[in-house]
């Protein structure tokens, strides 16, 4: 690897196109961490052998880490005609669709997300109930470490009677923080296919 100190370039500098865990320009304490070049007239940021930005030709910028999170159902609620339960929404009890998990950010058995970049998000939890499901009262709730007694903040909303209700809010969050869509009173007589959708997006 050759090392440059105080050197004046005339002419044109060439170097290898290099890969994300061996960048072609790089520290002489962090030879993963750099640039290197993945294709023709792009460009790519790598930090611990891992590419974390990624430049196109056409312009956009293309960043594989970013925290995604989106999920839906088509399945009952939680069982029992008539209950009310209230709980924590997870894979075992409320999705069984994940469409994005990038960043694996969600544990989807504990139904927690935890933040690994700190930044505003964009979060939301939408139902929408069947026309047979006759509904006694929804209640929607998204809690940022663990909401009300516990110090964090909450987005919440909720219905009676009827068959449609959102949740949605931008959230703050450090690295660490942690989400969970939660549900309280969430009742129904009938209760029969529906449609939910959450999703957690990184603004910046």
């Amino acid at each position: 690897m050759a090392a440059l100190e105080s050197t004046t370039i005339s002419g044109v500098l060439t170097v290898p196109a290099g890969s994300a865990t061996s960048p072609s320009i790089t520290f002489d304490d962090d030879t993963d961490t750099g640039i290197y070049f993945p294709g023709a007239d792009e460009i790519a940021f790598t930090c611990n052998g891992s590419l974390q930005v990624r430049i196109t030709p056409e312009g956009y910028v293309r960043i594989p880490n970013i925290p995604v999170f989106s999920a839906s159902s088509t399945t009952g609620p939680f069982t029992g005609t008539g209950s009310y339960p209230t709980g924590i929404f997870t894979s075992g009890n409320y999705w069984d669709t994940i469409s994005y998990n990038n960043g694996n950010n969600m544990n989807t058995a504990t139904g927690r997300w935890t933040a690994t970049v700190n930044g505003y998000y964009l979060v939301s939890n939408h139902t929408q109930l069947s026309n047979g499901d006759n509904p006694v009262g929804i209640n929607l709730r998204i809690y940022k470490n663990g909401g009300g007694a516990a110090g964090g903040l909450e987005a919440y909303n909720n219905v009676s009677g009827g068959p449609s209700v959102k949740a949605q809010c931008i959230f703050y969050l450090e690295v660490n923080d942690y989400l969970e869509f939660q549900a309280a009173d969430y009742r129904f007589v009938n209760p029969a296919i529906q449609h939910k959708r959450f999703m957690i997006t990184y603004l910046g």
